[in-house]
């Protein structure tokens, strides 16, 4: 620092001395000492403006410190409020994101709450909390539906899993060699006749309910859901929960806990 301040003021002296006839900067102008010293026009007229209003503090260089927040004050203190509730960081996220209709992530809730010295979440572990599983309230009114493999032995298999939301009870546990719309359809159907017709079903963004090119549901899936009148709710792309937004638009819930089993 100390060798940029004096390399500026000897900058600054040049200039002003270069109208002393025994200078050997007489018959040069600004831009050609500026260019000898290395400095841009810019930067010069910059500094020394600031030089001539606060002196050496003007041009002296300064470390970056840390920038202030760009969250609303509303938002901000929305953090405090929501931890003294003893929420975590993830809860808080969503909750705020949700109130304020724009996204906050994770790690700014951190952030922010470090910088006040709540970063950690003090609770008491002797007190036992109970958490209140969310599930619908009738059976056959949501079904979760998702396959697991492949299985390499003794060949390329896969496990079709359907579980009624209501009661936890798997409906079907079939084997196949493919994981295909219409295997899946044909085992939907089977599952139709034999329990009845569910009024919404859960299912991820895989090729088999969901075609990758224009993010519709496939043709087959997409006739089935038509034919019995059953509506289609789908999971956030890679990863398995449904959004909360997407929880109260679709299925008008306003005041219910959700967890992640429940999804």
């Amino acid at each position: 620092k100390k060798a940029k301040v004096r390399a500026f003021i000897s900058l600054v002296q040049t200039i002003e001395d270069r109208s002393d006839p025994q200078s050997k900067y007489q018959d040069k102008t600004i831009d050609q000492i500026l260019e000898i010293f290395g400095v841009t026009r810019a930067t010069y007229y910059r500094k020394s403006k600031r030089y001539k209003h606060f002196g050496l503090d003007g041009i002296i260089p300064r470390e970056p410190g840390p920038k202030s927040s760009r969250l609303p004050a509303q938002i901000l203190s929305r953090f405090f409020e929501l931890r003294e509730r003893q929420l975590s960081s993830r809860t808080m996220a969503s909750a705020i994101s949700l109130e304020s209709q724009r996204y906050i992530s994770e790690s700014t809730t951190q952030y922010q709450l470090r910088k006040v010295g709540k970063g950690k979440l003090k609770r008491n572990r002797k007190k036992k909390v109970y958490y209140k599983r969310f599930e619908r309230g009738k059976a056959n009114e949501l079904w979760q539906i998702d396959n697991v493999g492949p299985f390499y032995k003794p060949g390329k298999l896969f496990a079709y899993n359907v579980i009624d939301d209501h009661s936890r009870y798997n409906l079907a546990g079939v084997i196949s060699d493919n994981q295909t719309s219409d295997s899946w359809v044909d085992t939907l159907e089977n599952l139709v006749v034999k329990h009845g017709v569910p009024e919404a079903i859960l299912h991820d963004n895989g090729s088999q309910f969901v075609d990758p090119k224009t993010s519709v549901l496939t043709k087959n899936f997409d006739r089935f859901l038509k034919k019995y009148g059953i509506r289609s709710i789908r999971s956030r792309l890679r990863h398995p929960q449904i959004s909360f937004s997407e929880i109260l638009r679709r299925l008008d819930i306003s005041s219910t806990v959700l967890t992640n089993d429940s999804l």
